[in-house]
């Protein structure tokens, strides 16, 4: 019972410390962007669901960042270069919810990204992208993809989100 709390505290410093859990749950996770990587990845500290206390926690520097890319966007080089150069998203807070874990490697997950502009406004980052023709939509026919689709229903529901929004732009 104790260990199911004890993950609120946590710092995680790895993709792979993240909790299956957090993810079959869908459980929003607060960070802040560190780095964009020229692939379009996002290197994030993350920051506990719930902190200590200043007297509890020592403070110590992060050891390792997230990395986390956009979930249901394939995204061209014009993108990479919006979310790095002109979004300025560098060292500000972000909340994702943990997709799934990346199809191309192990050191990342895909993930739904909202970014806050202001006090009162927040934008999806993958919606963004879209409806700006930064990204695109994967085609069902990628074999991954409709996986994803059948297997995932958060996924599915941002997809069909992301959609929508590529049909506006």
């Amino acid at each position: 019972m104790s260990c199911r709390y004890v993950c609120l505290f946590a710092r995680f410093e790895h993709v792979a410390q993240i909790p299956k859990e957090f993810i079959r749950k869908e459980l929003q996770l607060k960070g802040t962007v560190r780095e964009v990587l020229p692939s379009g990845e996002l290197r994030v500290e993350h920051i506990p669901v719930v902190k200590l206390p200043s007297f509890l926690g020592r403070r110590r520097p992060p050891k390792g960042l997230l990395n986390i890319r956009l979930a249901g966007v394939d995204l061209s080089t014009a993108g990479q270069q919006f979310i790095s150069k002109d979004l300025r998203i560098t060292n500000k807070p972000i909340t994702f919810t943990v997709i799934k874990s990346s199809d191309d490697s192990n050191n990342a997950v895909d993930a739904d990204v909202t970014l806050k502009k202001s006090t009162f406004t927040r934008t999806n980052l993958n919606i963004e992208v879209v409806r700006r023709g930064y990204a695109r939509v994967p085609p069902p026919e990628s074999p991954r993809h409709l996986k994803a689709l059948q297997t995932i229903p958060a996924y599915s529901r941002l997809v069909s989100r992301l959609l929508m929004s590529e049909k506006v732009s």
